[in-house]
């Protein structure tokens, strides 16, 4: 960073308010402070990547895509960027690209979990839990990543492998109401409903309902303890 001219660090601290924004799906204000970034640095990557998925964040497909390539232009190796692209070919069902451009950067912890995202959208739950496990190496406080590889391993029937993933999602996103709800659809299925009332009542708290099946049972096998 000292060796940034004032202008280039302005078009870095502007990028930060973008992309700050695009987390919060305020798509205008992330494409104004993007589009700022860009008056400063024209051939800045970063900023193009910026416009790119704010205007995919709207539904603006080719506009997104447009400048995407843009930044691919600028900056050929730019990781944000591929794996901005890979995101758009899987919102578009080319999976197949998607994997491609996914695959550019081993140590992008989102482009393993768009990737994992990939595999599970052909059903293949195996090489999508690889990569949401890769996302997790790479970052460990990923709890997106985690939810997703706690639900793969549900669906295979590996409770005790879903459980430890969704406990350590909620342990570092603690209103993941979803996580909880597979939790609480784990801890039903092995049969130990203490855990999975707790769970179940999280998930009220949260506003997320669980079967209405699992929650009568949960009624009955816990008795007075469940009121």
């Amino acid at each position: 960073m000292r060796n940034l001219t004032k202008r280039q660090f302005l078009g870095v601290l502007l990028c930060s308010l973008g992309a700050s924004y695009g987390r919060q799906s305020k798509f205008e204000e992330a494409l104004e402070a993007f589009k700022k970034a860009l008056e400063v640095n024209p051939n800045l990557a970063r900023a193009w990547n910026g416009v790119g998925l704010a205007h995919l964040g709207q539904g603006k497909m080719d506009t997104g895509m447009e400048a995407i390539r843009k930044a691919l232009e600028i900056n050929p190796k730019s990781s944000r960027a591929w794996t901005s692209l890979g995101l758009a070919w899987l919102v578009q069902g080319k999976v197949d690209k998607a994997i491609q451009a996914l695959e550019i950067d081993p140590e992008d912890a989102r482009a393993w979990y768009n990737l994992g995202l990939a595999h599970r959208s052909q059903g293949k739950l195996h090489e999508a839990i690889e990569a949401y496990r890769k996302a997790v190496d790479v970052d460990p406080k990923y709890a997106r990543a985690w939810h997703d590889l706690g639900v793969s391993y549900y669906r295979q029937g590996k409770l005790d492998e879903a459980i430890d993933a969704c406990n350590k999602a909620v342990g570092i996103q603690a209103d993941d109401a979803d996580s909880f709800r597979y939790l609480a659809l784990a801890y039903h299925q092995k049969g130990e409903y203490v855990s999975a009332w707790t769970c179940v009542r999280k998930c009220q708290e949260l506003g997320r309902e669980v079967s209405a099946d699992v929650v009568e049972e949960l009624r009955r096998k816990m008795g007075e303890s469940a009121e």
